[in-house]
């Protein structure tokens, strides 16, 4: 399930969105990791996780 198949599996891209208020307008380095290594970790991380998560924040959310 978690084990990802090597020749569906890409590098990440990168670009740089700009900083205009900032002196020399540097770049912020952005980094987008669709089809990485990691991805098919974090989908089964979020199925595991994400029901734990809803629960908790269920029970300790106070509504008026």
């Amino acid at each position: 399930q978690i084990s990802p198949k090597l020749n569906q599996l890409e590098l990440g891209h990168y670009h740089g969105l700009p900083k205009p208020h900032k002196p020399n307008t540097p770049l912020r380095p952005i980094i987008a990791c669709i089809n990485g290594p990691t991805t098919l970790i974090s989908k089964f991380l979020n199925a595991l996780l994400a029901p734990v998560f809803l629960t908790v924040v269920r029970e300790t959310t106070f509504i008026n």
